[in-house]
């Protein structure tokens, strides 16, 4: 960890960069790099992925703590990325308070396959930070990439013990990626690879057979499922485990067994990430709706269906789905409006549980 800029009292002031030796950015990009949907190059999204939030969910989320996000770049010469914030002092948990953080209802198989080496390719920011945090608590490591060609390049060059693959990723879906990293002969090539899709259908199920997928899992991330899976990894064990979604804005039940597991604060930060997709979510359909780009509205909403149903925001799911069917404008629009209604609705019951949460936690 960085050391920390200067302290007032019982807090902190971190600041905390992070430098690459990529092309770099030009002058007059720069200003434009933390408005939604806008990355320095336009033919950065075909070559890499990615919809240009990045940043942008980035600075809300720092500002959002108190801090500030700054860049430099020089064309040719990569970029620095850094932020500051200010963080409390902490304190290290009593042996009462760790017991309490235990998960009642998840799974701590026999050996709870622990010190297994899984790596993760999913492209949602949101996945990745809950199943880093449910992977990290059953006791595995995780290594993360965000699409189909890292993950063949890093299964490659490295050895891990289980894959969790997302099904649809930019550059090289989740499909191409098994059957490339099953067909390499590489370290890799015979361990077992646990599908993750938003879509539980059937007709899906049947469509990956004879992919050289292991196992099966569906967004929401159950965690329950996820468990068991890992385990029957190491002990030759299989267990299936469902989740149903519900249709409130927020999913109470879920939110208790999140906040159960990273408890309040990294709870907090989930939803604010989320609130932050949400936020930029409307614009890049609207665009979309215009031009009537169908391929383009169903990817967006494939993406938010998981992330939403994992961070317990229910009906967005659910709205997300109905417009992953889209296949004409005929009722789009009347779709549209009633999705733009949940987001917002969505939005500010976050804003009022986030801020609740952080009244009771001042008190």
């Amino acid at each position: 960890a960085p050391p920390p800029r200067a302290r007032r009292r019982d807090s902190w002031r971190w600041r905390v960069a992070v430098s690459d030796s990529g092309i770099g950015i030009a002058p007059e990009e720069r200003e434009h790099l933390f408005q939604p949907f806008t990355q320095a190059d336009v033919t950065t999204s075909r070559r890499f992925g990615g919809t240009g939030l990045g940043l942008t969910i980035s600075r809300r989320l720092i500002e959002a703590m108190g801090g500030q996000m700054r860049v430099e770049s020089q064309p040719g010469h990569g970029s620095t990325f850094s932020f500051e914030v200010p963080l409390e002092e902490g304190r290290e948990p009593s042996v009462d308070e760790t017991a309490e953080l235990e998960l009642p209802t998840m799974v701590q198989p026999a050996g709870k396959a622990a010190g297994l080496k899984i790596l993760v390719a999913e492209d949602n920011p949101v996945n990745q930070m809950l199943l880093g945090a449910v992977l990290s608590h059953l006791g595995h490591h995780m290594r993360a990439v965000d699409n189909g060609r890292l993950a063949v390049e890093r299964a490659a060059a490295e050895q891990f013990d289980a894959i969790i693959m997302d099904m649809q990723m930019p550059e090289l879906d989740g499909l191409a990626a098994t059957r490339q990293i099953r067909a390499g002969r590489g370290p890799n090539a015979s361990i077992p690879i646990i599908a993750l899709t938003a879509d539980a259908s059937p007709e899906r199920r049947r469509f990956y057979d004879g992919a050289g997928l292991s196992a099966f899992l569906t967004k929401p991330i159950d965690q329950e499922a996820l468990a068991d899976q890992l385990a029957a990894i190491v002990t030759q064990r299989g267990s299936e485990g469902n989740d149903q979604a519900t249709t409130p804005l927020l999913d109470e039940d879920r939110l208790a067994a999140i906040e159960s597991t990273l408890g309040a604060d990294r709870l907090e930060s989930l939803l604010g990430l989320l609130r932050g997709q949400l936020e930029c979510i409307p614009a890049a359909l609207a665009a979309h709706v215009e031009t009537e780009d169908f391929e383009a509205i169903r990817s967006e909403a494939h993406a938010l269906k998981g992330a939403a149903a994992n961070a317990g925001a229910a009906r967005i799911a659910e709205r997300a789905a109905e417009l992953e069917a889209v296949e004409q404008r005929d009722g789009l629009d009347a779709l549209i409006v009633a999705f733009e209604a949940d987001v917002a609705a969505t939005v500010e019951a976050i804003s009022s549980r986030t801020g609740s949460e952080r009244k009771t936690l001042e008190n």
